[in-house]
């Protein structure tokens, strides 16, 4: 059986809405008059013929309940195009929600061109909880978002930065660049360094005099830990 790709037309709406109306519609007829032709395994789902439709939506913000409903269409399509030319904040946010959920994202060239994704399964719906704000202003969710601000203490982050910069100086008394050991360290020394300073760790642990002190046991710890992490992270370094 031949596959037919169902195709979400992103395209900006807010503003000029039957301007952008008639422009989108104009775009996805040459969709269809060139897959006639071709391929004929389109089918395109307009977004902006659904604002019209007299929706009866819960109390509260409508664009919100509008953005939730597109957001359900777009979960279940194979295809979500646009226009590069032609963004928005809500083409934006539309692109946004298509790669968490890793749905492909082809320009309208692209399809035009023949283009097509390989076919992908429809379990996954991750929309996003929307937040809202007094001023009105509205965001997405940070439920799902790196929170550097959480995972990451001031306290720690600064006392290391002073370890770092109290390490600059060289032997020949000049002082090295700050990220001078991105440059590329082999892993297997930033390994045996890493051992030495926790040797000082796990004696100042067990309440016995090491080297430098505890917290230039965590600093030279940290250090070599990040370091060793950012090789392999850049693929500097990989094992075979």
């Amino acid at each position: 059986m031949k596959k037919v790709y169902f195709v979400y037309c992103a395209y900006p709406y807010t503003g000029k809405p039957r301007t952008y109306t008639k422009e989108i519609k104009n775009i996805v007829r040459k969709l269809y008059d060139n897959v006639k032709t071709t391929t004929n395994d389109l089918v395109c789902i307009i977004p902006h013929l659904t604002f019209d439709a007299p929706f009866n939506f819960p109390e509260g913000n409508s664009n919100q309940w509008m953005l939730l409903l597109e957001l359900a269409v777009i979960s279940r399509c194979d295809i979500l195009a646009y226009d590069p030319n032609n963004q928005s904040a809500g083409v934006h946010w539309e692109q946004n929600f298509a790669k968490l959920n890793e749905i492909p994202i082809l320009t309208y060239d692209e399809i035009l061109e023949g283009k097509r994704p390989k076919p992908r399964q429809r379990e996954r719906f991750l929309y996003r909880k929307m937040r809202n704000f007094k001023s009105g202003a509205t965001r997405d969710s940070c439920e799902d978002k790196l929170d550097y601000e959480g995972f990451l203490s001031p306290l720690v982050l600064q006392a290391f930065a002073e370890y770092m910069h109290e390490n600059r100086k060289q032997a020949d008394g000049k002082l090295r660049a700050s990220d001078n050991w991105q440059k590329g360290i082999p892993i297997e020394a930033y390994m045996k360094s890493a051992w030495r300073h926790f040797m000082d760790l796990w004696m100042e642990h067990r309440g016995l005099k090491s080297r430098e002190g505890i917290d230039k046991a965590f600093g030279g710890l940290l250090f070599n830990i990040m370091g060793y992490w950012h090789e392999l992270l850049k693929g500097a370094n990989k094992k075979q």
